[in-house]
């Protein structure tokens, strides 16, 4: 296939729970702490019910299963109802994955929920999303989930190639090959990226690997230092079941990891 012809859909990943900063102050919690922390959230908050019900519910569906909260301004904001009368809103920002607690009360007072989004303090705030778009533009949080996604469908689709555009800046293809030992699979796992990596126009994250990057996508993949790793840049790639490919300096970098150990499936 030419590289012409080649799709990289966006790679759909899983969404993010994050507090605001009015939502810790509700909860009792001091601001700087991460606003996706939930452990230390839970150990430091009054309301550690409310906190559970959040993280259970909205890992489960990021809206909710009941009718949208009247009265706040817009339509896609829902409640959440804790064991003794506390009520607390969330949103989901579909765009950028992330399904916000945005605050909590006492005795079922959503009207101080309409206050808020009256006075405009209702969604996160400037400062919420600054931190937000600093911690995800960082090169390995904006591509090791999308990464770990494109390695998930290849294990399932063995000698596959699974092409895939992750963290909204590269274009990957991920294929295996494996070998059936008692109890485990052995691996060669092959990464390509086309080049050039970025499009024209978008901006370089943070921390990007330059002349490193198949081999920092290669740790990404694994969890180990390269230097551990054994690699080797192929000459073909997988193309579909006992099918191969010619690898293609000019238009990709690519390299293989031999001999990776994943569970029996």
């Amino acid at each position: 296939m030419s590289s012409s012809g080649e799709q990289y859909p966006p790679v759909g990943v899983a969404y993010e729970l994050r507090f605001t900063s009015r939502a810790l102050d509700d909860l009792g919690v001091d601001v700087d702490v991460a606003p996706n922390d939930f452990e230390t959230i839970l150990a430091k908050t009054h309301d550690r019910d409310i906190v559970e019900k959040f993280r259970g519910q909205r890992s489960e569906e990021p809206t909710g299963t009941q009718a949208p909260m009247r009265n706040v301004g817009r339509p896609d904001i829902f409640s959440l109802h804790g064991r003794v009368g506390q009520r607390a809103c969330t949103w989901f920002d579909a765009a950028a994955s992330v399904c916000w607690l945005l605050g909590v009360v006492s005795e079922h007072d959503y009207n101080e929920f309409e206050v808020r989004a009256a006075n405009g303090e209702l969604l996160p705030s400037l400062d919420d999303i600054t931190i937000f778009e600093i911690e995800n533009g960082e090169f390995d949080k904006l591509i090791t989930p999308g990464l770990h996604t494109l390695i998930e469908r290849a294990l399932a689709n063995e000698g596959e190639p699974c092409r895939g555009l992750v963290g909204g800046l590269l274009k990957l293809e991920v294929s295996i090959t494996a070998v059936q030992l008692p109890g485990t699979r052995l691996v060669d796992l092959f990464v390509s990226v086309q080049m050039p990596p970025l499009a024209k126009g978008v901006a370089t994250p943070d921390n990007w690997p330059g002349g490193a990057l198949v081999e920092h996508i290669a740790e990404l993949a694994t969890g180990e230092p390269f230097e551990s790793l054994a690699c080797e840049v192929p000459a073909q790639l997988p193309a579909g079941r006992s099918q191969w490919r010619d690898y293609r300096p000019q238009t990709e970098n690519a390299l293989v990891v031999r001999n990776l150990e994943y569970p029996d499936t």
